[in-house]
């Protein structure tokens, strides 16, 4: 269960009505569920909160093509909805009156992340917006929502700005807290006149403390430990006296409302699932302003930079500063808050701009520091299955990686004691010997054990070269904002003979749709925290698994890179997967599935493909010479050259 309307399901077969919904998109993925009745239109479009005077635009244009029902084809949903079902009968009992469980609207969470939560509107049955409910379904959501449910239900804080919560749903298939809907816009960029009164009225009326007794200190020594050429400035912040303040830990505009009619005061903070009750002041006043520079104006470092020194000498920001104590610390207090926000909280989509924000503000402000980064790890996983001679040259490929952490994870399915035997004696590598469903779920079995910050796969008859994971750690921390690297790849034959070199160009969701998978499984390279996100193999797929996961990648936007550079060796042999006829059977499964009637588009999108790879370089012959380990010398790399190395696709030798 990981969809929202799989909670109002009816139990056992009983009553149950249909509601229907208008899906908006955004870059593929569903983020807004319009209820059929089109005067809740308007409020629930309300939920999205738009950050630009464009989006803003665009969410008027869609409510009026709604209204007059503009001949425009939007994507529809119906779902069945049972105030029998726990959850349905938990949101019957936040509109008084309700004989079924009221009308409302949907906005949808980021999908990239694994936190995901949804937020319903209830509307009463003078279609008037009265309550929103947040609910996690997923692990991490549900952690989320308890969050929020043990500030509001537990501490429960009688401050400004705070929404009214009225009840929370602690159900075993999902975690829910329910407000009384806060009417309003967030604000905008120039809308910083309500900042300094909320922020003030956060501030803790006790005696100062060191800022060492809050608690995000914890964190923070963590990052000290990895920092130690910034010890003096920690031992600053360390002994300094402040008042500590009630920390938001994500306040941005788009978790703000500006409503003057609202009993919680004119601006009221939603989304509490990051607070802290004795936080360390000025921190929320920082990532108000870092946070819609970064993700919102997407402005240079160095415009951000001089808005935090405008902050710093704003006469309602001093006052706040000198009655929280931080008026000394301001530049050591902001180093630690970037720290924190890479550390912790670096948004994926953004990360990159956030490393060169700090780099920029280290520069300006402690050009004597260096920032240390903890080394990348990896994990390479290895599905195996009876190719022990294959095995062999795939251990030694990885055993030989100088320069990088590496753990390799084997998951084989039951070849039997000889191959056990071998590896627990000959190799490093992490043998885990149980049956499987193929080799797919092998991967995903081996993706679960995986420790390391990088993750691949690399099958038995595949090695390699000589330098590849330092290569490949050293582009991921180079290039902080990719998640997902490709790489160039030989091909050879049995003997180990130089076939083909295969040069990656950037792969096309439709084109593997509507042909093949360009990439090679060999030479990719993924963060964990891509499968953290939930981007796991589909192991029904048991021969095209990684075409429909790459696919499902690029329509979750996950960034990706290409490194033009020769990373592995791919062996061509009669036991590749990808050229059996189970591929061909689930490559014409899978498009009548996601293509129906698209299909004859398919010569299109192979001319523009090749017309890429003809840019790219991809057709031109290589010079290579190499080193790999082959049948006949499965303990030493023996070198292979050629001069002329052609691209094309051998059959098996």
């Amino acid at each position: 269960m990981n969809l929202w309307h799989d909670l109002l399901v009816s139990p056992n077969g009983k009553e149950a009505s249909l509601r229907r919904f208008t899906i908006l998109q955004k870059r593929g993925l569903s983020f807004l569920y319009l209820p059929e009745d089109r005067r809740l239109v308007d409020a629930t479009l309300r939920l999205y909160p738009a950050q630009t005077w464009f989006a803003r635009m665009l969410v008027w244009i869609v409510n009026q093509m709604i209204r007059i029902r503009f001949p425009v084809s939007f994507r529809k949903l119906t779902i069945s909805v049972s105030q029998y079902s726990a959850f349905g009968a938990f949101l019957k009992s936040m509109v008084p009156d309700s004989n079924d469980v009221p009308p409302f609207g949907v906005l949808s969470g980021n999908m990239k992340t694994p936190g995901r939560r949804y937020t319903l509107l209830l509307f009463d049955a003078a279609c008037q917006p009265r309550v929103v409910v947040k609910v996690g379904i997923t692990p991490k959501a549900q952690q989320l929502i308890q969050v929020e449910q043990n500030f509001f239900f537990q501490q429960r804080p009688q401050l400004p700005g705070l929404p009214e919560a009225l009840a929370v749903y602690q159900g075993t298939d999902a975690q829910a807290i329910a407000y009384r809907y806060v009417e309003g816009m967030p604000p905008l960029q120039q809308q910083q006149e309500g900042i300094g009164a909320l922020m003030n009225s956060w501030i803790s009326d006790g005696e100062p403390v060191p800022l060492s007794n809050l608690s995000t200190w914890t964190a923070l020594e963590v990052i000290r430990k990895e920092n130690p050429e910034l010890e003096s400035v920690f031992q600053i912040l360390q002994k300094t006296p402040v008042r500590p303040v009630l920390c938001h830990g994500d306040f941005a505009p788009w978790n703000i409302r500006i409503s003057p009619s609202a009993q919680e005061g004119n601006w009221v903070a939603l989304d509490w699932e990051r607070n802290c009750a004795n936080g360390i002041p000025g921190w929320d006043w920082f990532h108000y302003i870092i946070q819609y520079n970064t993700m919102v104006r997407h402005t240079r470092p160095e415009k951000t930079l001089s808005d935090l020194e405008t902050l710093w000498a704003n006469p309602t920001f001093l006052s706040y500063a000198r009655r929280t104590g931080i008026e000394k610390i301001l530049k050591e207090l902001t180093l630690v808050y970037f720290l924190h926000l890479l550390r912790y909280f670096a948004p994926r989509d953004h990360t990159a701009e956030a490393h060169l924000l700090v780099e920029k503000f280290r520069q300006r402000y402690f050009k004597d520091f260096a920032f240390s980064r903890p080394a990348l790890k990896v994990s390479v996983v290895t599905p195996s299955y009876k190719q022990l001679p294959w095995l062999k040259l795939c251990i030694a490929s990885v055993a030989d990686q100088q320069g990088v952490s590496v753990e390799h994870i084997i998951q084989d399915a039951q070849s039997g004691p000889e191959l056990e035997q071998w590896v627990r004696k000959n190799s490093k590598a992490h043998l885990y010997v149980e049956a499987d469903s193929g080799m797919y779920d092998a991967i995903d079995r081996g993706f679960a054990r995986a420790t390391g910050d990088i993750v691949c796969w690399l099958n038995s008859d595949e090695q390699y070269l000589e330098g590849t994971l330092q290569k490949v750690v050293r582009y991921f921390e180079n290039h902080p904002e990719v998640d997902v690297l490709f790489g160039d790849a030989l091909l050879i034959g049995n003997t180990g003979t130089l076939l083909s070199y295969r040069r990656t160009i950037f792969p096309n969701l439709k084109h593997i749709q509507l042909s093949h998978l360009n990439v090679l499984s060999c030479a990719t390279f993924i963060r964990r925290s891509v499968l953290e996100r939930g981007h796991w193999l589909d192991i029904r797929w048991k021969a095209i698994a990684d075409a429909v996961w790459v696919v499902d990648l690029l329509k979750a936007e996950i960034p990706m890179a290409i490194l033009n550079e020769p990373l592995s060796v791919f062996t061509i042999t009669d036991k590749n997967l990808g050229q059996t006829s189970l591929a061909l059977a689930e490559t014409e499964r899978w498009q009548q599935e996601t293509l129906s009637g698209k299909r004859w588009l398919r010569s299109g999108f192979v001319w523009w493909h090749r017309l890429n790879k003809f840019f790219g370089g991809a057709y031109w012959p290589r010079s290579i010479n190499t080193r790999l380990y082959t049948l006949s010398s499965p303990n030493e790399r023996v070198t292979r050259s050629a001069s002329f190395l052609g691209f094309n696709w051998p059959r098996s030798t």
